[in-house]
């Protein structure tokens, strides 16, 4: 609830998110930011969770989908992109 609140709160350039969040599926969390006031900020999911579960709210909601483990290199390549957007 914190994490919403801040991200509502301050508009943030960018949003990386953990889909397994212990309160709620990052999904449903990333759905609430998309369908209010942050709903032009880009959200890049990072989980170890398959992205194709749940293709259709997944692409309503998240402009990257980064595959754990990464590299520091790939996170960086995933914000260049969500920024260039």
């Amino acid at each position: 609830d914190e994490a919403a609140r801040l991200v509502e709160e301050r508009t943030p350039d960018l949003v990386l998110m953990d889909l397994l969040l212990p309160l709620e599926k990052g999904i449903c969390l990333a759905e609430q930011l998309k369908s209010g006031a942050c709903s032009e900020v880009p959200i890049i999911a990072m989980s170890a969770s398959d992205p194709m579960m749940d293709r259709a709210r997944a692409q309503a909601c998240f402009e990257g989908w980064l595959p754990k483990p990464f590299t520091l290199e790939t996170l960086l390549h995933y914000v260049a992109i969500a920024g260039d957007g």
